[in-house]
């Protein structure tokens, strides 16, 4: 540890080192919404945008953030796989969760999943939540998206900044419900992602958070501590 003495009173300062580390969580909960609420897909891919058929689709993810070391967030990012896509650059948005809600059991019907399938009430609909009770039409969730992305084509990755809301759920000034992707083109037919996950037997959505462990003396976060640090 090194010590400096400055000027004729003595005043230490003391270098305080900080550590980061980096940690992956994979999502523990995936989920397919769909504009007829009697459907659901929990169990599978998640879809994202409108099909064929005019079927709006929206995906949601949550991830276990008690499980986060202690320690500052310094960055959290969301990374999905595109697995396929029908329609060409398009935009996506990632909105944060406000009530919370259960993936539920129903696998979607179709040749990859994503013809959704009757309902049961554990699973979460457009228009409930899967724990017994509803929500808006299409999920609640923040007006404002936390970030956006863009896919060109299939095998994009897709990667959202959700460093601030991550830093505020730890904090507990907001509630940890996850986000909820919804298409920039949803009302237009044929724009369509299908998403990896750990239900379809491909990588799930990933949550990658890089924590600083401070020194917890130095509470103004400079990376020394002087007696102001003390003193507060």
């Amino acid at each position: 540890m090194l010590i400096r003495s400055l000027g004729c009173c003595g005043a230490l300062m003391v270098a305080c080192s900080s550590s980061a580390q980096t940690v992956v969580l994979d999502a523990t909960a995936e989920a397919t919404i769909l504009n007829d609420p009697s459907l659901a897909i929990g169990d599978g891919r998640v879809f994202v945008g409108n099909n064929f058929q005019n079927s709006v689709r929206r995906g949601l993810g949550r991830f276990g953030l008690s499980s986060l070391p202690a320690g500052e967030v310094v960055s959290a990012t969301l990374e999905v796989i595109v697995l396929s896509q029908r329609g060409f650059n398009l935009n996506f948005d990632a909105h944060r969760l406000m009530a919370d809600w259960n993936e539920g059991p129903t696998v979607g019907g179709g040749s990859n999943g994503g013809q959704g399938s009757p309902a049961v009430p554990a699973d979460v609909t457009w228009t409930r939540t899967g724990l017994g009770t509803s929500w808006p039409a299409g999920g609640s969730f923040a007006a404002t998206p936390t970030d956006s992305a863009s896919s060109q084509f299939a095998g994009t990755r897709l990667t959202f900044d959700l460093t601030d809301d991550v830093r505020a759920m730890r904090n507990k000034s907001l509630p940890d419900f996850g986000w909820i992707l919804i298409s920039q083109t949803e009302s237009v037919t044929g724009n369509v992602i299908a998403l990896s996950t750990n239900d379809a037997g491909f990588p799930p959505m990933t949550l990658t958070v890089e924590i600083e462990d401070r020194c917890l003396a130095d509470t103004n976060g400079d990376g020394i501590v002087p007696l102001a640090d003390f003193n507060g």
